[in-house]
């Protein structure tokens, strides 16, 4: 949410700091327009301004981007964002780590004395069933779902195979019914 106390100054358009009175608060704008109105109006110095035209502004140059200039920068930047990946993951993997270490310490103080949280000033730990579910036998368990369909069809997740989707629509065939495929036109980029 933006700060409703930070606005642009309305001479030289610098985010500053209002106050309650709906004024922006003192900064070096008007510092530098106070020193600028004293010396034009002190007596015995001369004027700043002149009589002269005032000079036309010079046109504004526009660099023309071309694609070999998007192309190099998008590699850059590419690079840079991998860089940065590779920088966190390797931080980030050393403090998972420790943290894993931490876990079994803590989990082992806890098994040997038989409790399930330890609490302290600095925060609690307890434990935590995980568990997880894989399939070793693909054709087993298959088989074993279909046999009984209606009692065992919950084992199985409700997801279609992209990659055969793309190949039925490849060969010319219908998608299946209830599967939307979708194919859009996108871009990449290599290097020369």
């Amino acid at each position: 949410m933006a700060d409703p106390w930070k606005k642009p100054c309305p001479k030289c358009n610098k985010v500053v700091t209002w106050t309650q009175k709906g004024e922006p608060r003192k900064h070096k704008c008007e510092e530098e327009s106070q020193q600028t109105d004293q010396q034009s109006t002190q007596p015995g110095q001369p004027s700043q301004q002149t009589d002269q035209p005032a000079q036309p502004a010079q046109p504004v140059q526009q660099t023309v981007v071309t694609p070999e200039m998007v192309i190099a920068k998008y590699i850059e930047d590419r690079d840079k964002i991998a860089s940065l990946k590779k920088e966190y993951e390797e931080k980030t993997n050393a403090i998972k780590d420790l943290q894993e270490k931490r876990e079994r310490f803590l989990l082992g103080i806890m098994n040997r004395q038989g409790m399930e949280k330890i609490g302290t000033a600095a925060g609690t730990a307890f434990t935590d069933w995980k568990d997880s579910a894989t399939v070793e036998g693909r054709e087993e368990f298959l088989t074993w779902v279909a046999d009984d369909w209606y009692k065992r069809k919950h084992y199985l997740e409700s997801r279609v195979s992209k990659a055969a989707v793309k190949q039925a629509q490849e060969e010319g065939e219908l998608t299946p019914p209830g599967v939307t495929y979708k194919k859009w036109k996108g871009i990449k980029i290599r290097r020369s």
